[in-house]
């Protein structure tokens, strides 16, 4: 009798904890994450988390370099990025700083070299951040306060605030930021007297000598021309001329508008070698050829971002010609920033849609042969490097050796000299 009396308590209590178990079961299937997350909302608070939130083995810290899940590894073990703000920290660096600042900002402190050698948005990071971390995840993929947790099941990432780096237009745009500048970080001539060197940034080189943490083939075909005269390397460079003349017009006017209180002319905006060059009685500085009707000793603006618009804007490269020999930087200084918002609009605007095709190739061989037949267009340093590189980018689709090694030629710099060839 006392035996048998137990069953009713032994029932109850599976019954109790079925329930318990039900009721478990059902509030943790009610609280799992969706595989898409329509309704996620990007919180007003930028914060920024760190590289280590996305190194962890089981993320992008994985041991195969090079291969998906070890993003994170291969970063750190071979990209210069991860190196940044070690750079700071050189005696080059300390240099620099104690040029512009004295004893009073080290570089490793100064919000100027912290911007671009660590992050734009810096300030904004949680107390754990490392800035010894360099230029991590979050200087190009976006501040992941928001996308960390769901940015690989989710389909809004952009939302959240991640940034775009799968197309090339995207790609480029956060480069720029930095290897051009902005008006917030920008390298002027007072950083370059200090002895900081001046950006001559081009997208397509840079990016092929970046080592890939991402899958090469899936990322050359999908941004692959659909043309099957281009390839992949021409298209870079396309995208990367629009956009990176795109932030130096955007730069230039905001340095030149008299509105924003700047410094004008900007040195920095000047090509270097008309100033800084050796000084002889008979010199080809004074020719006709060279001066395109300046001046003798007038200056110019440098031309690294512009000198290859013309082979796809030949309606900006007729004003830009035209102009810039009775454009004054210092007397026409509104002007100057009025076209390069002109200038930067157009370019933005057609990097969205950019398609390098046969067109393009056909006019870089057309100035091409027209500049071997002479050293007008190679008297600067500038034009003589990017049109180099843009022989590089074109070399599977069109060559021409003997132009590429005088370029290359006029755009080294000898041994002991801080300029090229011939300057």
């Amino acid at each position: 009798m006392p035996s048998t009396s137990r069953w009713p308590l032994a029932l109850a209590g599976l019954l109790a904890l079925a329930i318990v178990v039900s009721i478990s079961h059902r509030q943790s299937t009610s609280n799992a994450q969706p595989l898409v997350q329509p309704n996620i909302e990007r919180s007003k608070k930028l914060e920024l988390v760190g590289t280590p939130s996305c190194s962890a083995s089981v993320c992008h810290g994985g041991s195969d370099l090079g291969q998906p899940r070890s993003e994170a590894t291969t970063w750190r073990a071979l990209d210069p990025h991860a190196r940044a703000y070690d750079t700071l920290l050189s005696a080059q660096s300390k240099a620099i700083a104690k040029h512009l600042w004295g004893d009073t900002i080290q570089a490793h402190d100064a919000s100027l070299c912290l911007k671009c050698h660590v992050h734009p948005e810096y300030e904004h990071a949680r107390p754990n951040f490392r800035r010894g971390d360099g230029v991590g995840c979050e200087s190009c993929h976006g501040a992941a306060h928001d996308w960390l947790t769901p940015h690989y099941r989710a389909a809004n990432q952009k939302k959240l605030g991640m940034a775009d780096t799968k197309s090339l237009p995207g790609r480029a745009s956060i480069c720029v930021t930095c290897h051009v500048g902005t008006p917030d970080a920008n390298v002027d001539h007072d950083l370059i007297a200090a002895g900081h060197p001046p950006l001559r940034f081009e997208f397509a080189t840079y990016f092929a000598n970046l080592p890939p943490h991402w899958d090469v083939e899936k990322d050359r075909k999908a941004n692959k021309p659909k043309n099957i005269v281009v390839d992949f390397e021409f298209q870079t460079w396309g995208v990367g001329q629009d956009i990176s003349a795109a932030a130096a017009a955007e730069l230039r006017a905001y340095r030149a508008d008299p509105k924003n209180g700047k410094p004008w002319p900007e040195f920095a905006e000047l090509d270097c070698f008309s100033c800084h060059h050796d000084l002889h009685a008979k010199s080809r500085r004074q020719d006709e050829a060279y001066l395109q009707g300046r001046r003798p000793g007038q200056l110019f603006m440098n031309q690294w971002y512009d000198v290859m618009t013309w082979l796809t804007y030949p309606g900006i490269q007729e004003v830009t010609r035209a102009q810039r020999p009775t454009l004054d930087p210092v007397k026409d200084r509104a002007e100057i920033a009025s076209l390069a918002r002109k200038h930067a609009a157009r370019y933005r605007e057609t990097a969205k849609i950019r398609q390098m095709d046969a067109h393009h190739i056909a006019r870089l061989k057309d100035v091409a042969e027209n500049v071997s037949k002479t050293d007008v267009e190679l008297a600067h340093a500038d034009v003589s490097a990017q049109f180099y590189l843009a022989l590089l980018a074109s070399g599977r689709i069109y060559r021409n050796d003997e132009l590429t090694a005088r370029l290359r030629q006029g755009a080294t710099f000898p041994p002991g000299y801080n300029s090229p060839h011939k300057k």
